[in-house]
């Protein structure tokens, strides 16, 4: 495969003809870039794709979070086992759902989080496992300061910030 000038390639007409998409997600590995067709209906796909392999995360308090941003408007941070949560399938999933698709976000660690799970415990493919996370739009986490890491647990622990509102 050659890169034009430009950064494009060429996928193979088979690939195209099997594939019968026209977007796709990529991801950069570091050492290596993976991609797959990506579904019409992206976050749908991806609901249950986990449900029977690896322990139950219903126990380990998947809660998303509502906050605000720096600027002011709010901004909604998944805990990472809610996105486990949504990919077994799992009480939280339909919850999480409505949240995925818009501004909902996970952080850098809570992506760190789901891939370790995934891969560790699920027995994922660390590729597809990643691809997930970019299909889902949440794939690049939001970095959180100390400050801001230190604000959010005195909140959560006054119950200020907990589940979000249906």
């Amino acid at each position: 495969m050659t890169v034009s000038g430009n950064g494009q390639v060429s996928i193979p007409a088979g690939a195209r003809a099997r594939w019968k998409t026209r977007q796709m997600i990529v991801v950069d590995l570091g050492d290596r870039v993976v991609m797959r067709p990506a579904p019409d209906e992206p976050v749908e796909k991806l609901e249950g794709k986990y449900r029977t392999r690896g322990p139950s995360s219903d126990q380990a308090g998947a809660k998303p979070a509502r906050g605000r941003r720096a600027g002011g408007s709010p901004v909604t941070v998944l805990d990472a086992y809610a996105v486990i949560a949504f990919l077994r399938a799992e009480p939280a999933a339909g919850e999480v759902r409505a949240l995925l698709g818009t501004d909902a976000q996970l952080t850098s660690v809570g992506v760190a989080e789901v891939l370790d799970h995934l891969v560790r415990v699920v027995g994922a493919d660390e590729e597809e496992a990643t691809l997930d996370l970019a299909q889902l739009g949440i794939l690049d986490g939001t970095v959180v300061d100390s400050a801001i890491g230190a604000e959010a647990g005195r909140l959560r622990a006054r119950g200020t910030i907990g589940p979000a509102a249906p």
